[in-house]
């Protein structure tokens, strides 16, 4: 159930943002509400626009964050591939992650891009 709830903020509100949300909330239940501003909690941690999603999806409603740590790692790896593919540079999603650039390769590399990582790499030069 979990899942489907991370899969269902990913494509709503985006990676980025469905992991902040995660650090901020994992492990509680949030009331979401049917309309809010800027200065409601979840426009300061996700942003005004990914909070007026989350209200028009959920308002009204308690949500239930998942707490586990793997979630957060499993969201963190699928937007660090995501943003690799679409063309960021390792260096770049090191920075924007909080990684290491070696920890970036590791990822990608796990995740079946090591290929495409090498590939970049050696066009660099």
């Amino acid at each position: 159930m979990a899942s489907a709830i991370l899969d269902d903020l990913v494509q709503l509100i985006g990676h980025h943002h469905a992991i902040e949300l995660l650090r901020a909330w994992g492990g509680r239940r949030i009331k979401v509400p049917e309309s809010l501003g800027q200065d409601h909690p979840l426009a300061f941690v996700v942003g005004l626009e990914s909070a007026q999603k989350l209200a028009r999806r959920y308002g009204s409603t308690e949500l239930d964050l998942p707490a586990e740590r793997n979630f957060l790692i499993d969201l963190r790896n699928a937007a660090i591939v995501s943003d690799f593919t679409a063309g960021s540079s390792i260096l770049s999603l090191s920075c924007l992650y909080g990684v290491s650039r070696r920890q970036i390769q590791t990822i990608l590399d796990a995740m079946g891009h090591r290929e495409l990582r090498l590939q970049r790499a050696g066009s660099r030069t």
